[in-house]
């Protein structure tokens, strides 16, 4: 966010929330949190407060103070309302932080109604899910996965959506859903930092017989895709385990 400069109007104030917009940008977020709190408590009810509170709030929720993020974003969208879908989404991620997962999963579904066309949606969709699977909703959970990923499949929560619905789908009974999934990661996306505890999980569906083995088709295709990441010895070893399994039948 870009603050305005006033110091004719409120003196040095001002010069503390620029000072903290910068330690929040570097990520000194102790640091940040001082400025924003010097300002707010010399200027409560000055012309740029609401911003100070905000950027508090922020700072707060990022040094791991979700609590008084909360107490900084309280009814801020009364007085900020051209930020109302951001300051929702602030106190969605404060509960959840909390592990208030029906307080957090009110606000994504508050800023879903309230500003359909916000680009933070998407974002909202995704968490609804994680709520959900925090609270073992299991059947719901999946519903709202399904719909985040229709929405918006290309979005960084889309990964750790996919594997909680294999483990939906693995506690559900639908081995064939969960397989599908850790197959996927195992063989469409090898270098995927999710594709070794996939090949875990698969491992142990085939243990068990809930899942088949992978056609030669899908190893090939693993193989192409190590190559093609310059994984050449691992692609080596997937390569050797294949010819064996084809001299084994």
């Amino acid at each position: 966010m870009t603050l305005p400069l006033k110091g004719q109007a409120e003196g040095l104030g001002d010069l503390n929330i620029i000072h903290g917009v910068e330690a929040l940008q570097q990520g000194n977020t102790d640091e940040a949190l001082q400025y924003f709190q010097k300002y707010l408590a010399q200027w409560p009810t000055g012309e740029f407060s609401p911003e100070a509170k905000y950027l508090a709030a922020q700072a707060a929720l990022r040094n791991k103070r979700p609590q008084l993020a909360l107490s900084y974003s309280s009814d801020l969208d009364k007085e900020f309302p051209e930020l109302s879908d951001l300051i929702l989404t602030l106190r969605a991620k404060s509960y959840q932080a909390l592990g208030e997962q029906e307080k957090s999963r009110s606000q994504w579904t508050e800023l879903i109604r309230l500003y359909p066309q916000s680009p933070l949606v998407a974002q909202a969709l995704y968490m609804i899910g994680d709520t959900l699977f925090e609270q073992s909703q299991l059947e719901l959970a999946q519903a709202a996965y399904h719909k985040a990923l229709r929405n918006s499949p290309n979005r960084s929560e889309a990964a750790q959506a996919k594997m909680n619905m294999a483990h939906i789908a693995e506690q559900l009974g639908h081995w064939d859903q969960a397989s599908e999934i850790y197959k996927n990661y195992v063989y469409h996306l090898p270098s995927h930092p999710f594709s070794e505890d996939a090949h875990l999980k698969l491992k142990n569906l085939l243990r068990n017989k809930r899942a088949t083995e992978a056609s030669m088709e899908l190893r090939l295709i693993q193989i192409d895709k190590l190559l093609k990441r310059h994984s050449f010895q691992r692609a080596s070893k997937k390569q050797q385990a294949m010819e064996s399994l084809i001299l084994a039948e």
